[in-house]
């Protein structure tokens, strides 16, 4: 079933169309947008966009965790809606950095550290204590990529032909940490082990098969 999309405004003769099941046609699945996990994304994944600034920024941004750990998941009683309402697990990175993903936590990004805590959303800082916002990064000190728009980010590394503020390499390892959430969630595991080099669960066939699906004709993955 092919349903009329968008028409470009950069190419107007163009009209985009995406590939859907007429199974997933419901008006009920509208809204919310989140709670069903074929038709749109999962409610865990638009979180994934907080994940690259989560694992302390360096140098786990370009890595992942190697178990995913303490998985909570509840799911609601109708079918319609297939994916988890309410969401918690623990990503551990191979040097014993511990990540909590949670919908009980306030929205945003808490890091706890040995000299105090600091918490981050949207414009809003908060530091524990009340010093560490008036701390003064020096000149030879890790210094963070520095972006005030998004969309001027990315204009800018277009004509600079720089690395974006947010690269999908980066994008690539946030999301796949919201992925081995959802896959622990659904098959019930308290955790999962995970090879950050080689992509791969380990020890686990059934919740390997959940890294993919099958493709419908005639579309295909490429083999890189």
């Amino acid at each position: 079933m092919l349903i009329p999309f968008a028409t470009s405004s950069f190419a107007s003769d163009l009209t985009w169309r995406f590939r859907v099941r007429s199974s997933d046609c419901f008006e009920e699945r509208c809204v919310p947008r989140e709670w069903g996990s074929r038709p749109c994304l999962e409610r865990l994944q638009p979180f994934g966009c907080w994940l690259p600034s989560r694992p302390l920024i360096l140098p786990r941004r370009l890595t992942g965790p190697i178990e995913i750990r303490n998985t909570r998941g509840a799911f609601p009683p109708d079918s319609l809606w297939n994916t988890a309402t309410e969401y918690s697990f623990e990503a551990v990175y191979g040097d014993g950095v511990r990540m909590i993903v949670s919908n009980k936590e306030r929205m945003g990004v808490t890091w706890q550290g040995t000299e105090g805590t600091v918490y981050a959303n949207r414009g809003k800082l908060e530091t524990d204590p009340k010093s560490l916002v008036d701390s003064v990064i020096g000149p030879d000190e890790i210094h963070l990529y520095a972006s005030e728009n998004h969309f001027r980010n990315f204009t800018d590394c277009v004509l600079s032909r720089g690395p974006t503020a947010a690269p999908v390499e980066v994008a690539h390892r946030s999301i796949t940490i919201a992925h081995l959430g959802n896959i622990a969630m659904r098959l019930g595991r308290e955790r999962l082990r995970w090879d950050p080099r080689t992509e791969q669960i380990i020890g686990d066939d059934e919740a390997s098969a959940q890294l993919s699906r099958p493709y419908r004709d005639p579309w295909k993955l490429p083999t890189v």
